[in-house]
């Protein structure tokens, strides 16, 4: 398969599944059941997450890493109840990224890196979770 197709392939991908590149703030999505989180990785990488819990009473979350124009899906489960800094953490570790450039986005709103707001703790079933990764 040449550069060619390969480009126009992942193209093609891209548009069944759509990023969002702004940050505007989305309602959170009702039920501790469903919820998406969307990893955003440089633009050449092109990858997207989504997440959904199974049953009841679970301390965990899976989630599904899919490269897109590829077969590889990574999966990983993170804690439904975490500290800003350990989700971060947790992710970074995951994903082999350095934890300086994994930035939470919860309701549309960015969480900085101080210690006050590290000690915040971040519902994944319920609230609306972007996973920001920068360069």
């Amino acid at each position: 398969m040449s550069q060619l197709e390969i480009v126009n392939s992942a193209l093609a991908e891209l548009k069944k599944y759509p990023v969002k590149h702004d940050f505007e703030t989305r309602p959170a999505i009702p039920g501790p059941f469903t919820n998406t989180v969307k990893l955003e990785l440089p633009k050449a990488t092109f990858r997207y997450v989504e997440r959904k819990t199974s049953k009841q009473g679970s301390d965990s979350t899976g989630v599904t890493i899919r490269r897109i124009a590829t077969s590889d899906v990574q999966n990983v489960d993170i804690s439904s109840h975490s500290t800003v800094y350990q989700l971060k953490e947790q992710l970074s570790n995951s994903f082999h990224i350095p934890l300086a450039n994994v930035k939470l986005l919860v309701e549309g709103k960015l969480l900085a890196d101080t210690s006050v707001l590290d000690d915040v703790l971040v519902n994944t079933e319920v609230n609306d979770i972007q996973l920001v990764l920068v360069q």
